[in-house]
């Protein structure tokens, strides 16, 4: 015994590693241990042997199971080391210390030794609880005496392990789950070596083998048996292909079921080898696309029926994508254009567009595709020939049933000698993708114990997100569409309620979280219930978009030609080769005024205007010999007996044979137009003979129409201003006028008699009065601005000769009125007079100010609210109450009124309301009707100290009631009332031409 303390003391700690050097430098003596020196020679040789180990090993040491471990161990318990050394293990594993103490307890109190594989533990060591799995050994050590004094823990983390062998269990477990809820999904497995294929019971039904005898396997020959004999060497070939490359295998083909029903499926799978590359297995799943290959042919079929009848249409025919480019040409574009599809689709249909043309044409064309809008053009067309034609290019947006631009579609009518026509042909029509892989399929599972909810990277991408972003029932939700939530929720709810079947199966819209998408989803699921309640939800997503998208298109194409026929804003009628109608459509019937059932009783030549009869004839006979086409301008006689001018293009029909047995025509009624054409005449007759100067610019500023008016009043000849820039009438210190009229004019803004100068050929200038609008094209589009300038040059020099007049009037009539503020002061220089001197120069300054107030209006009379403002001047403005409307006073009556009121104010202010702090005046007026009508001018006063009628009236009281009155023409009385004074005018309200007389008298 002697002999091992010696070879342990007192370097026992040596080799320990980090551990080693923290129990060294660990105070002990804190501890229920004791310091180092004090320490059981039996604890010494254990950590001898624990301390270098590689093994993860804990010591947990007397009554209270103080933690002694060594570096390997030290990981495993993640944060709760260093602070776990030296403590008891109740503090450090408090979370899992019922579970941990029993097994300490049991090595310490029987001595026999403790040990588990994948013992699970529920521990926090990194700031979470978490589950973790140990292989254990707990083991007795015991001291000099015997006694356990410790227990020796050697522990094995296998958390890894465990946690992938339980996913892995899971993810088998859902995928049988998924497969057997789904019903569309058959397996297979194909050994190759001993030519035994197995497969479910779903695919040996699809491939009529007896459902049994697949799970059992059998010979791969008996499921050949099964596909159609027209696909079964190709699908021989592809198999073959497979085995001997590796790649893939993605095949669609028929099979003939034993009732003689033809289905079609979509299989995938591929090739398995052994270490030396033979093909060992073959596995695989297959779907039934048989609804989506109907869909597509009658998808085939639809476009079929839609481009012969584009093709035979009187108009060209186009088509466009969302991005703008052209997707499709009808044949008679072709024919007319000499292009092909090589160079008229995309954006190159724009070459066969007139050079001048095809810039603005096009910008409109994609401004409008911008905008989803319905677009309408007139430009040149190139004919094969190398002629240019005229042509009228109309079209619609289109739109799917979720409101997305799916691009236009659009007809093109030569319309040479004729500038204008009503919109074009209108059709709906929507070009949709829906080939797309087959068995996306997305499996789902919902823990409706846990409410955990697991999707895959397929049933992620289907809603839009990321393979890494959480999920949960609260993000299916949001990314459905809000239209399908609610039902699609009901169905869950139903599939697990326990007293419904379990079974899940609904087709809803997702619109991806986020990359904003909006897909159809097919999903089929499976609830499984535990003791009546559920507790499983399993299941499949599949993407059926292009399936949903297939069988919209096939919607809309069978209702492309009653689109094309019905709700074109142009007439269709098609007759036979007598001129009798076979079929109208309702627009032809507002255009002729009769119904469907008259017209289907009637022939063309009953409704052509008898003088345009004889050409209309001629050419319809011609079209019938030789298949010409032709247009023709006429006038139908509608039922009521008035006229409509009218737009015919007329195109034949042939039979299999060439022959012309049918004729068709687009009509569009051009009234409107041949009206327009005849105002655009007396419009331009009206211009040409004004006094004004009527002149048109582009937004270039350069000059595009000059009128006589221009010509007289600036020196020009049109021929010597026309394309030249408006600038040249601009004198140099205006150069910037013109760029702000085109800012505003490219606004929208009007000009109303905007006044300026500018400069005439001779280099003169002259001061005209100048109105400026916009200018729009067809399309409303502002496209330059119009001018219309008069001279008012000698209307300016008289105005500046009366602002001189009225200066040297103004001037004068102070002089004369500081002649009579002299003699005043002077008659009234006594000390007695001063009261009188200072109400005098009182009432001589009221009558100057309100001189100053019409002399800044010319003399031509004031406003009544500015009357009443100059008068109160010398008061505080809260002291007043006024209100009442636009009222334009003679400068007679204006004098007068100012008078009154000054004599009202300086009362108030001694005697009245304004006399007291609380005092004020409400100063009313109105207008009432009558003939004349009537002005009603109110003074009241209120809050001043109480009034009594004077005992009698003085000079201003007369200057009131006389004065006023006369001037106006009307009544003026003062009343004395408790409450405060009040003053009240009665007159007549003289009209412009009474006004106007008193101005000039």
């Amino acid at each position: 015994m002697a002999a091992t303390t010696q070879a342990l003391s007192p370097d026992f700690l040596t080799g320990g590693g980090e551990m080693g050097a923290l129990i060294r430098a660990h105070d002990w003596s804190q501890t229920s241990l004791g310091p180092v020196s004090g320490w059981p020679e039996c604890l010494k040789a254990a950590l001898s042997l624990i301390l270098p180990a590689k093994a993860q090993i804990v010591m947990f040491w007397g009554p209270e199971f103080v933690a002694l471990y060594n570096d390997a161990y030290a990981p495993t318990i993640g944060e709760k080391h260093p602070r776990a050394l030296g403590r008891p293990a109740r503090e450090n594993w408090a979370e899992l210390w019922d579970d941990l103490e029993p097994l300490l307890q049991r090595v310490r109190q029987t001595g026999e030794t403790v040990h588990a594989k994948d013992r699970p533990f529920y521990i926090e060591r990194h700031g979470y609880p978490e589950t973790v799995y140990f292989d254990i050994s707990y083991s007795a050590v015991r001291d000099e005496a015997g006694a356990v004094a410790g227990v020796l823990c050697i522990v094995n983390e296998t958390t890894e392990r465990v946690v992938t062998q339980q996913a892995l269990a899971r993810a088998q477990e859902r995928l049988s789950y998924a497969l057997s809820a789904s019903g569309m999904v058959g397996t297979f497995d194909w050994h190759i070596a001993s030519d035994i294929f197995y497969s479910d019971a779903r695919f040996a039904a699809m491939f009529s083998v007896d459902p049994e005898k697949g799970e059992k396997g059998a010979p791969i020959a008996e499921y050949f048996a099964g596909i159609h004999p027209e696909d079964r060497d190709r699908i021989a070939k592809a198999i073959e292909r497979t085995l001997a490359t590796g790649e893939k295998y993605a095949e669609e083909y028929r099979l003939l079921r034993e009732d003689g029903s033809i289905r079609w499926i979509e299989a995938r799978g591929e090739c398995l080898y052994d270490r030396a590359g033979r093909p060992l297995r073959f596995p695989g799943v297959v779907v039934d696309i048989t609804e989506r290959k109907q869909v597509e042919m009658a998808l085939r079929e639809s476009e079929t029926r839609f481009r012969n009848l584009a093709d035979h249409a009187p108009v060209m025919i186009w088509v466009t994508e969302p991005d703008g480019a052209c997707s499709y040409l009808s044949r008679s574009w072709y024919e007319f254009t000499g292009q092909s599809p090589d160079t008229g689709l995309g954006m190159g249909w724009l070459e066969a567009v007139h050079p001048e043309d095809r810039g603005w044409s096009g910008r409109i064309f994609l401004t409008a595709n911008a905008k989803r809008e319905p677009f309408r053009l007139e430009y040149r067309l190139r004919r094969a020939d190398g002629e240019y034609r005229w042509a009228i290019d109309a079209a619609v947006p289109r739109f799917g049933e979720d409101g997305s631009f799916c691009g236009y579609v659009g007809s093109v009518i030569d319309i040479t000698d004729r500038k204008e026509a009503e919109e074009a042909l209108r059709e709906s029509e929507e070009r949709r993708r829906i080939a797309s892989e087959a068995a996306q399929i997305g499996i789902w599972d919902y823990d409706l114990r846990s409410r955990v909810l697991r999707w895959d990277e397929q049933t992620r991408a289907l809603f839009g997100l990321l393979p890494d972003d959480p999920v949960d029932y609260e993000t299916f939700l949001a990314g459905l569409h809000p239209d399908d939530r609610e039902v699609t929720d009901a169905a869950v709810r139903a599939a697990i309620d326990p007293g419904g079947s379990g079974e899940y199966d609904i087709e809803y819209r997702t619109i991806g979280l986020r990359d904003g998408v909006t897909r159809w989803v097919a999903a089929k699921g499976r609830c499984y219930f535990e003791e009546g309640r559920p507790a499983r939800f399993i299941g499949t997503v599949r993407d059926v978009t292009a399936a949903k998208q297939a069988e919209e298109a096939l919607r809309e194409r069978e209702e492309r030609l009653r689109a094309l026929f019905e709700q074109t804003t142009g007439g269709i009628a098609q007759t036979d080769v007598d001129g009798r109608f076979l079929l109208v459509n309702q627009r032809y019937c507002e255009i002729v005024g009769y119904t469907q059932a008259e017209l289907l009783q009637m022939r063309m030549q009953d409704l052509t205007h008898p003088d345009d009869l004889p050409r209309n004839v001629a050419l319809f006979r011609r079209m019938v010999e030789e298949g010409a086409s032709f247009t023709i301008e006429k006038r139908y006689v509608r039922k009521d007996g008035s006229q409509v001018w009218v737009s015919n293009s007329v195109a034949p029909i042939r039979d299999a044979t060439g022959r012309v047995c049918q004729v068709v025509a687009m009509v569009v009624d051009i009234t409107e137009r041949k009206r327009s054409e005849e105002a655009q005449k007396r419009l331009a007759a009206i211009i040409e003979s004004s006094d004004d100067a009527i002149i048109s610019t582009d937004l270039d500023a350069r000059i595009t129409s000059w009128n006589l008016g221009a010509e007289r009043l600036y020196g020009y000849r049109a021929d010597e201003v026309i394309g030249r820039p408006i600038t040249i009438l601009l004198p140099g210190d205006r150069s910037e006028e013109e760029t702000s009229l085109l800012e505003r004019i490219r606004r929208g803004e009007h000009l109303e008699h905007y006044e300026t100068v500018r400069r005439r050929k001779d280099g003169s200038t002259v001061e005209i009065s100048l109105r400026v609008s916009p200018v729009r094209d067809g399309m409303g589009e502002i496209v330059g601005m119009s001018k219309i300038a008069r001279d008012i040059t000698q209307r300016k020099q008289a105005e500046r000769l009366q602002r001189l007049l009225v200066h040297e009037l103004k001037h004068r009539v102070k002089n004369i009125l500081a002649t009579v503020q002299a003699i005043a002061r002077q008659t009234l220089s006594g000390e007695g007079d001063s009261v009188a001197r200072e109400t005098f120069d009182a009432r001589l300054f009221a009558l100057a100010s309100a001189h100053d107030l019409l002399t800044r209006e010319n003399w031509e009379g004031a406003e009544l609210s500015e009357v009443v403002a100059e008068a109160l001047a010398p008061y505080r403005r809260e002291r007043f109450e006024i209100a009442g409307p636009p009222l334009r006073l003679s400068p007679r009556v204006a004098l007068a009124l100012s008078m009154a009121l000054h004599e009202l104010a300086t009362n108030a202010a001694k005697y009245g309301a304004l006399s007291s702090p609380s005092g004020s005046v409400a100063i009313t007026w109105g207008v009432a009707a009558g003939d004349p009508p009537q002005v009603t001018f109110r003074w009241v006063e209120r809050g001043g100290p109480p009034v009594s009628p004077p005992q009698r009236k003085g000079f201003g009281s007369r200057l009131i009631e006389r004065s006023l009155a006369a001037e106006l023409g009307g009544e003026v009385s003062l009343s004395y009332e408790p409450g405060g004074v009040v003053c009240t005018v009665n007159a007549p309200l003289l009209d412009e031409r009474e006004t106007a007389t008193e101005h000039a008298a």
